[in-house]
């Protein structure tokens, strides 16, 4: 919002849920926020045999890019999935699980701005290239 965009925000624990209201809203691209009960920081973006969302690999990319600048100790990493949300969407999505969820709050605002940073530059040089209605 802080970059005047429209922002949805959702809060819903089903997966069809998030993809059918990011579609209703004609979202351009859709951001999923987890936490898990492990230590990780990872990205996923939509991948399966034949197909991946070019988009949507290159925002995940991004996003770990800045997050591991900015906080290195997290090693954020990069992975094709096909969770339900990714498959579901018809924009370019990527789901962030963070977790533990102790070890992430202190860091929660520059991770925020990590992935807002992130959102910047893919708008400036991938959507309009790429398309935001790939998948």
């Amino acid at each position: 919002r802080a970059q005047h965009t429209h922002v949805a925000v959702i809060h819903d624990s089903d997966a069809h849920r998030h993809a059918q209201l990011a579609n209703d809203f004609s979202a351009h691209l859709y951001i999923g926020i987890e936490s898990r009960d492990t230590s990780v920081c990872d990205v996923a973006y939509y991948h399966t045999d034949g197909f991946h969302s070019v988009a949507g690999h290159v925002f995940a990319t991004l996003a770990a890019e800045a997050i591991e600048r900015s906080a290195p100790w997290f090693a954020p990493t990069v992975n094709g999935t096909r969770l339900q949300v990714l498959r579901e969407t018809i924009m370019p999505a990527v789901v962030c699980g963070f977790g533990p969820v102790p070890r992430i709050i202190p860091h929660c605002a520059v991770i925020a701005d990590d992935i807002t940073n992130a959102m910047s530059i893919w708008v400036k040089t991938t959507s309009m290239k790429l398309g935001v209605h790939e998948n």
